[in-house]
């Protein structure tokens, strides 16, 4: 029975792996690539959580995504649609799980919006100080979205803060310029690395 369940568990590996057709660049559009993977043959509703993931082109950066499934919305279910990480996949990839539960075969088509400017800024916050600053685009570039990541714990290091910034002189005629961050390690603490990244387009 274990060789059996083993055999069926490994087909079913197979399938997803082989079930997709690639992805594909879908052209570009006001400064965003677009790219594109989809179900390279309709999948059986065999309950199975399978992807797949569309991976930005290299030196690109993600900074949004989607998926859509065929069929009737009541026979399938997706569990993620989000950006990749370090432990499930490429942080340049959207990420889909999906699975076809009931009724025919179905496909999934999934989507990763692109960009090919980022601005990147890491160092060590020190014990019991609060810093306030800012990634900035290079000149004539403008923010479109970003992040920052703390190391250690949550209870000791953790944002105050974090919006698009530098517009305070423009009164929000011009588009923000930078990143701007908000964050805070407690006393009697290690001193904590802190990376922040900002996405720009001209």
């Amino acid at each position: 029975m274990k060789v059996v369940a083993w055999t069926v568990a490994l087909a079913l590996a197979i399938l997803a792996e082989t079930a997709f057709a690639g992805t594909i660049d879908l052209g570009t559009v006001g400064g965003v690539n677009y790219s594109g993977n989809s179900s390279s043959a309709p999948i059986v509703p065999n309950g199975v959580e399978i992807g797949p993931d569309a991976e930005c082109a290299s030196g690109t950066r993600l900074v949004g995504g989607g998926v859509e499934i065929g069929g009737d919305f009541a026979e399938s279910q997706f569990t993620r649609s989000a950006p990749g990480d370090e432990s499930l996949a490429s942080g340049q990839s959207w990420v889909t799980v999906w699975a076809n539960l009931a009724g025919s075969g179905k496909t999934a088509s999934v989507t990763a919006a692109c960009m090919d400017r980022e601005v990147r800024r890491q160092f060590l916050i020190p014990p019991g100080v609060t810093i306030t600053t800012d990634a900035g685009c290079p000149t004539g570039a403008h923010v479109v979205g970003g992040g920052v990541r703390l190391g250690g714990a949550a209870s000791e290091a953790h944002p105050v803060a974090m919006n698009l910034a530098d517009d305070s002189t423009d009164a929000n005629t011009v588009p923000d310029d930078s990143l701007h961050v908000v964050v805070g390690n407690a006393p009697s603490t290690d001193p904590k690395p802190i990376r922040m990244y900002a996405v720009c387009r001209t």
